[in-house]
């Protein structure tokens, strides 16, 4: 899924919830209510919903089990985004004419090596692993920044690249990957 579509899903939650939170302020909708209130699929709603969380805009009550979360509404500050319009086009833009900041590159870099990492010609054991290894990377770039964090990142990298030794476009993308990761982390 592109950062686009990630992004559209993401407004489309947003603004469901907010028109329910207008007549039922401490109304929670279950996976379905949400699907159906924003027209969207069971495909990205939970990692979209999620992603809202950990930004503090929406507030989900977990299940275990199948089902993603049980229930979630807006939260304050979610409420907030939505009625600042500027705020809103900020974080999740009405169409993708956005110029693409580092944020939507390291996205869409992770995107291509992941689809590339499901198509490597490898056992599923190494692929599970590779795709664990990219997951590792996302979640460390969410963490505080520190040299110990900045040198695993740059050994897993590595890890990462001798998989796909050979294969010239996925190791420009890796090599990017490494690029921006180590901007971002000077920044």
């Amino acid at each position: 899924m592109s950062v686009a579509e990630n992004r559209a899903i993401r407004r489309k939650i947003l603004i469901a919830l907010y028109q329910v939170y207008q007549s039922h302020p401490q109304a929670m909708l279950s996976p379905r209510e949400v699907m159906d209130a924003a027209g969207i699929t069971h495909h990205g709603m939970a990692r979209n919903i999620f992603y809202l969380e950990e930004h503090g805009l929406v507030e989900c009550l977990k299940r275990f089990g199948t089902r993603p979360f049980g229930a979630t509404k807006l939260t304050a500050k979610g409420v907030d985004i939505v009625e600042d319009k500027n705020k809103l086009n900020e974080l999740v833009p009405v169409n993708d004419e956005t110029p693409i900041g580092p944020a939507d590159e390291l996205e869409e870099l992770f995107e291509r090596i992941r689809t590339d990492a499901r198509n490597a010609p490898l056992g599923q054991e190494d692929i599970d692993s590779l795709i664990d290894e990219l997951e590792f990377l996302q979640r460390s770039l969410m963490r505080a920044r520190t040299d110990e964090r900045a040198e695993k990142i740059q050994t897993v990298l590595g890890w990462i690249a001798d998989s796909f030794d050979g294969n010239d476009a996925v190791l420009r993308d890796i090599r990017r990957l490494a690029e921006v990761i180590h901007e971002r982390q000077r920044g």
